[in-house]
């Protein structure tokens, strides 16, 4: 809930709308930034500015706040909306309608199998894929200047890009040039980086406003950076969970001077309390980290409204999803993006046709990918080559429910609801719950923090690698993110079935 009176701003609100330079808005979640930025734009009525959000819904929301409060001088767009009228993508370019997969880039680049390796032409295509994006989110300006495998975690995963690496780059290099000529549909992601290369400068506009900036691309930020215009990050680098999207934190690069938002209209001081605790694992891992001021100034608890289940991957939700089965009379479930995300997996692919290359049924796979690899063996070897997650994630769950899965998702289609409205139970990853809230939060048990940091911390050592504390800030973040999703209630335990 957000201060939504200018009667009623409170003193850091009004300093920020006083600012007249570039700066740093560190803000709590709940803490009223549109609010902010609506009476920041309508202090300055004769000034044309630009204001920078993540995503669709936000920019739907942000441009009828700002209509609704008579700012007709602010154009509200995505990076990528953006990007795409300043590379005039509708008149010059076609997008690849389904993005660009493994496979095609198997029948793009020509590659084949070892006899020794029946997976390595699937691993190396990954791995193209994922340096052609991480160039794309980046602020380099050549492949040259690339080194990818140097941002591989896995040390197996590690060791494949390291070995070919020259291969690696040239490909991912020549799919782009195809993109750049026409010869090649685009992804969103070129041509963000087209737009970044073209060096866009923005200086009609008086100042730029950049929301959620700690999870921007390096390539935007480093367009905003050199710009001559007035610059005003917003966000909290606290709540920056895209570092696997190469997001990076804006909030903790950019020299200007900061400013606070740290009252939350969104929950009380239970909350906020819990919350800041969760925060305090990042003491660990560095005892200089600046932690935010969080203040709770919302509502109370209460017992009404909408309750959560949030979990940090797809396989933990399964097992709150199992445990809700196991009632009598379970509950009524609303899946945040729809059931089919436990099925459903990249490259046209589902959790069954994992199940039946597992149980050797391959006649019964439909996906050409899946079917591509002669057993489930092949698979895993692939998983250990490209560290993919989410096919790993996928596997796990294969494995812990075999056969169950049948029933499971039956059990589960018949007590699923498509209007949260008509749901007991919400159930959300947290990626797909940001920008949400909810009356009653409940966290699921795959969030780092508490015991549960202190284990993982014991088993690594963080001095000897940097991007292992990277990590563990993000997974602090998702936490901490997940918390600061609820309004009245928040319990760091899972209800049991």
């Amino acid at each position: 809930m957000e201060s939504t009176s200018k009667h009623t701003l409170s003193d850091e609100q009004q300093a920020i709308v006083a600012h007249n330079g570039s700066g740093c808005v560190d803000a709590v979640a709940g803490s009223g930034k549109t609010t902010t930025l609506v009476e920041y734009a309508k202090a300055r009525p004769d000034e044309r500015k630009l204001c920078v959000v993540y995503n669709r819904s936000a920019r739907l929301l942000n441009q009828e706040r700002f209509r609704e409060a008579g700012c007709n001088n602010v154009r509200v767009e995505t990076a990528h909306s953006l990007a795409y009228k300043g590379v005039d993508v509708g008149r010059r370019y076609t997008l690849l309608k389904n993005g660009l997969s493994v496979q095609d880039i198997v029948s793009l680049c020509g590659l084949k199998p070892k006899p020794s390796e029946p997976a390595h032409h699937f691993s190396l295509a990954s791995h193209i894929h994922k340096a052609l994006t991480l160039f794309c989110n980046s602020p380099l300006r050549s492949f040259s200047e690339l080194d990818y495998a140097k941002s591989v975690n896995g040390e197996e995963a590690h060791v494949f890009a390291k070995g070919n690496s020259s291969e690696i780059i040239g490909s991912a290099r020549d799919i782009l040039g195809q993109m750049y000529q026409g010869r090649l549909g685009l992804i969103h992601d070129a041509y963000l980086k087209f737009f970044h290369l073209s060096q866009p400068s923005m200086s009609m506009y008086d100042v730029v406003m950049v929301d959620e900036a700690q999870d921007i691309s390096g390539s935007m930020l480093d367009i905003y950076m050199n710009q001559p215009t007035r610059c005003l990050l917003v966000g909290d680098a606290h709540q920056g969970i895209y570092g696997f999207r190469h997001a990076v934190n804006a909030m903790a690069q950019a020299p200007y001077p900061r400013l606070a938002l740290s009252r939350s209209f969104r929950f009380g001081p239970k909350i906020a309390n819990k919350s800041y605790s969760i925060l305090r694992g990042k003491k660990r891992l560095d005892d200089n980290c600046r932690l935010p001021v969080i203040k709770g100034c919302g509502p109370g608890e209460g017992t009404d409204g909408s309750s959560a289940i949030l979990a940090r991957g797809n396989l933990e939700l399964v097992k709150q999803a199992m445990a809700q089965m196991k009632s009598p009379d379970p509950s009524l479930l609303h899946f945040e993006g729809g059931l089919h995300l436990f099925t459903c997996l990249g490259e046209g692919s589902s959790l069954y046709d994992l199940l039946f290359l597992r149980l050797g049924k391959t006649d019964k796979v439909r996906s050409s990918f899946i079917k591509s690899f002669p057993d489930y063996s092949s698979i895993k070897e692939y998983i250990e080559n490209t560290s993919d997650a989410e096919l790993r994630l996928a596997c796990e769950i294969v494995e812990e429910y075999g056969m169950l899965l049948f029933s499971l998702m039956k059990r589960l289609k018949e007590k699923s609801v498509e209007e949260k409205q008509k749901a007991d139970i919400i159930l959300s990853t947290v990626h797909k719950a940001k920008g949400s809230e909810y009356d009653t939060v409940y966290l699921a048990g795959d969030f780092m923090y508490g015991e549960t940091l202190s284990t993982a911390l014991n088993r690594h050592d963080i001095d000897q690698d940097p991007s292992l504390t990277r990590w563990f800030e993000e997974e602090i973040n998702i936490a901490y993110v997940a918390a600061t999703r609820a309004k009245r209630k928040l319990h760091l335990n899972a209800p049991s079935a």
